[in-house]
This record gives structure tokens, C-alpha cells and sequence, in this order.
């Protein structure tokens, strides 16, 4: 393996690197539910955040972090606390 070549999983998925961030922000669910995060990573075309609940995987929700508008996205994965979300 030479330069910044990745092997990979068969069935991954080509992504935009993230960078790596801390900032809080606010997820709000199609129930009305609002979860604070802290986003760990992020790029134009998603993130990574940490939550204290369980995330439901394939869910609509609306990102708010300070000085933002709401950001809507789809969980695509979660586990153990930490979820990724792709921006729509």
C-alpha cells in the first residue's frame, strides 16, 4: 500500500474526507424529539456526531449548531453512542 490508498470492506462507500471538529449542536427528530450532539468530524456532504441516545438509523432530521441554519440529514449509521449523518 502506497500514498493515502485505504483497503476497504467490500460494500464501503466512498465518502468526502471529514475533517475533525468539536462543536455542539442540536438534532431534531421528525417527533418532535430534540437530542443534543457534539459533531466529532464533518464535510460538505456530512458528519459524525456523539449523542447519549441511540440514534434510529434510515430517520429524517434537521442539524442546528450555533450560527447555523437547521442542516436537514439522514442517519445512516449508529452505534455505541456516535452516529453518521448524510446532509440532503
Amino acid at each position: 500500500m502506497t500514498g493515502t490508498t485505504k483497503c476497504r470492506t467490500a460494500g464501503w462507500v466512498k465518502r468526502a474526507d471529514r475533517l475533525p471538529v468539536h462543536l455542539t449542536g442540536m438534532l431534531h427528530l421528525s417527533d418532535g424529539r430534540k437530542i443534543g450532539v457534539v459533531v466529532t468530524d464533518m464535510s460538505a456532504e456530512g458528519c459524525k456526531v456523539s449523542a447519549h441516545h441511540l440514534l434510529p438509523i434510515g430517520a429524517i432530521v434537521q442539524l442546528l449548531m450555533p450560527g447555523q441554519d437547521l442542516m436537514p440529514a439522514s442517519i445512516r449509521w449508529s452505534m455505541l453512542g456516535k452516529a453518521g449523518l448524510f446532509f440532503l
